[in-house]
């Protein structure tokens, strides 16, 4: 499982090496783990029900209830550019505008994320040493 860090205000810190973790951090490191589990399930309903009002509303605009507007679709678009495109045709206006930024991807074992999801994790945990 990788769970990309979106969080970085500044660079990530250099890291190298390995450190040996206490249950306080495993229970961080699960706390974390189930609020992705929520944030995700949460994302997936809304686009349920989201799916569901486009099927009531139809091809309509606005959908009312007793009279009143309850919602609508507000027509909008997106821009975005063609990075490959503009790489194909204009490579040097590319590499001029092209950047990097660092990232840190923090990488749960799968088995520590099984074991963290159970209500027993802590003496799943300590089965495991």
């Amino acid at each position: 499982m990788t769970i990309t860090d979106t969080n970085n205000k500044t660079a990530p810190l250099p890291r190298a090496g390995t450190s040996d973790v206490d249950i306080e951090t495993l229970g961080a490191l699960r706390e974390y783990l189930m609020r992705k589990d929520e944030l995700a399930e949460a994302k997936r309903k809304a686009e349920d029900a989201r799916a569901v009002l486009d099927a009531l509303a139809g091809t309509c605009e606005v959908a009312q209830y007793a009279g009143r507007e309850a919602f609508r679709y507000r027509p909008g678009a997106r821009r975005g550019v063609d990075l490959e495109r503009l790489a194909e045709r204009h490579r040097e206006a590319y590499e001029d505008c092209l950047r990097e930024t660092p990232t840190s991807t923090l990488v749960i074992d799968d088995e520590h994320a099984r074991l963290l999801r159970q209500r027993t994790w802590r003496a799943a945990v300590r089965r495991r040493r």
